[in-house]
């Protein structure tokens, strides 16, 4: 079949109507040059936008740096508080009960111990060493040896590794980087950061820093009276690559390289350096180079980052090339040109501001909910030295009302520890660590926590065992975090002497949790949103209707991130019926 035979070109022969042809020729080439500019000028446009974006990132990162710092200062307040209702006066094991609960690896990335040194002169040296035997301390050697104007040995340990006791009798003043540190203390009574050091006890020839606050015996308001009365120094050494691979972790890819220096830029200043720096520097084509400076403690660290361009420019590059293309190819019809420019160009620019305003959203309320836990985590922490009457013995009407204060802290916690789940999950933050699990047992740990909450309305939560264990890959903190989820809900919205049914079962290919409550329902109409963030049912008023709204909506993502799903079925009066199904 020839070319006039086709459907259009029968038109244009029988009309002799060969100038249409030309004209929407010219329309072609004309769309296709104004398609090739635009492209160009977008590209640019966007380039430019998302490295000055990244620049802003990147100096909110600052922020995120001096927060972290801050959370580990509270360790010292702590320490700082618990000499304090003792009269300056603590016992080794005291101190060592007193941080051991507090899982410092996992909350505090690179501390393994928080330790007290006292300022001894060296007229009061025979004195400390006489009350150190009168404690039962015998083990306790004082390095180096020799004869100085004042000590500061290592006198307690709250430690993680039995290897920390190793850093006991050292005296800090013999070390330069750690003297100065001190002394600034001393003389400001501020917390204070020392440079780079290598530490005694664990993690030798590791880049490490360490953070002092002075504690004092009597009145410091001034430095003379600060000189007078300094009692000691709490202080916590940093393992400075356990603490930026936990703080950049969303950083680190082979086109990023980062490298932290205390104070100037020097080899000899190296605090941290991403993994095979030098040779993914040489290998970053158009690098982006960025520095930042953060000073916390009296000390500044220089940051210097260096960024592929095309990593930045990623998530606009990868389909540009097919855009051009596409539109090339419906430059035919004038319209359907402006159409899909205006159209496609709008839209994404639309989608573009919203994940730029559910960033936003995400990093806001991640603040907040650390703002909220940094008042809320210190007043636990003073209510629970109350409770083991570290500052003397309590009435039973006061040991109540601590402990109704202290249950009422946890919750502001729960709730702020809720928010911060659900603005990791909204930036992708939260990142799955999968091990082999027996899932009877997390179910019946949940259970048996859940029932005591049940035990105040007369409820049972009756837990279908099976008899043999079903094991499987899952994240161990998460996924009981689900289970716990959906039983508190059962409980919270069941009448009193009500029964909660806790079922597990394993399938051919997957596995089932299911919670069954005799509670007030869900309006069938309403069941498709309750997972959604901030979600409500409209009865919620016959139950507590307590909660912040995003239990389930962390439930079903945390879900989702195993792979599985959550179902659920309910009747308005009688009850509901949520499902986990978890591949297997």
């Amino acid at each position: 079949m020839g070319i006039s035979n086709l459907p259009g070109f029968k038109y244009l022969a029988k009309n002799n109507s060969y100038a249409y042809l030309i004209v929407v020729a010219f329309i072609f080439i004309v769309g296709t040059v104004a398609s090739i500019i635009n492209w160009h000028a977008t590209e640019s446009r966007t380039s430019n936008a998302l490295v000055a974006k990244y620049q802003q990132e990147l100096n909110e990162s600052k922020l995120i740096i001096n927060q972290s710092l801050t959370q580990y200062t509270l360790l010292l307040d702590d320490g700082t508080s618990l000499l304090a209702v003792n009269g300056n006066n603590v016992t080794e094991s005291q101190w060592l009960t007193f941080f051991q609960s507090y899982n410092l690896p996992v909350n505090y990335p690179g501390v393994d111990a928080v330790s007290f040194s006292q300022y001894v002169p060296a007229s009061d040296l025979s004195d400390y060493m006489a009350n150190l035997q009168s404690q039962g301390i015998t083990n306790f050697n004082l390095t180096p040896a020799g004869s100085r104007s004042a000590y500061a040995p290592v006198t307690y340990v709250g430690y993680v590794s039995s290897t920390s006791l190793n850093a006991m009798g050292y005296d800090q003043l013999t070390s330069p980087v750690r003297a100065t540190a001190i002394n600034k203390a001393l003389d400001s009574g501020q917390v204070t950061m020392s440079g780079l050091v290598n530490l005694v006890a664990v993690n030798k020839n590791k880049p490490a820093f360490l953070i002092y606050k002075p504690v004092y015996g009597g009145p410091s308001n001034t430095q003379a009276q600060r000189q007078a009365s300094i009692f000691g120094f709490v202080f916590t050494a940093v393992n400075a690559n356990e603490f930026f691979t936990a703080l950049l972790s969303h950083y680190l890819s082979p086109g990023i390289a980062i490298s932290v220096y205390d104070g100037s830029v020097s080899p000899s200043n190296v605090l941290y350096q991403t993994p095979n720096y030098a040779n993914n520097v040489s290998h970053i084509a158009s690098p982006i180079n960025s520095t930042l400076n953060v000073t916390f403690g009296g000390r500044t660290w220089v940051i210097k980052v260096v960024t592929a361009k095309s990593l930045v420019q990623a998530s606009s590059s990868n389909n540009s090339t097919n855009d051009l293309v596409f539109g090339i190819a419906i430059s035919f019809a004038v319209a359907l040109i402006l159409w899909y420019f205006t159209y496609y160009r709008e839209r994404k620019s639309y989608w573009e501001k919203q994940r730029e305003i559910q960033s936003a959203k995400d990093e806001l309320l991640s603040l907040a909910s650390h703002q909220l836990r940094t008042p809320a985590t210190v007043v636990k922490q003073y209510l629970g030295i109350l409770l083991q009457n570290y500052s003397g013995a309590i009435t039973h009407q006061q040991r109540k009302i601590i402990k109704t204060a202290y249950e009422s802290n946890e919750r502001q916690l729960e709730i702020a520890n809720q928010f911060l789940d659900a603005a990791k999950l909204g930036s992708g933050r939260i990142k799955l660590s999968k091990k082999a699990v027996v899932l009877n047992d997390i179910i019946k740990d949940v259970v048996d926590e859940q029932q005591k909450i049940a035990n105040v309305q007369k409820q049972r939560v009756i837990y279908n065992n099976p008899k043999r264990p079903i094991g499987m890959k899952a994240d161990p903190k998460y996924l009981p975090m689900v289970v716990e989820n959906l039983i508190s809900n059962a409980i919270k919205y069941s009448k009193k002497r009500a029964a909660i049914n806790v079922r597990l079962r394993k399938l051919s290919n997957e596995v089932q949790i299911k919670v069954i409550d005799q509670g007030v329902g869900i309006p069938e109409d309403e069941l498709r949103e309750i997972f959604e963030k901030f979600s409500h049912a409209s009865n919620e008023a016959n139950a507590d209707g307590n909660g912040t709204g995003i239990g389930l909506y962390l439930a079903k993502q945390i879900i989702n991130l195993h792979g599985g799903n959550i179902t659920v079925k309910s009747t308005v009066g009688k009850g509901s019926e949520f499902t986990v199904h978890l591949p297997l």
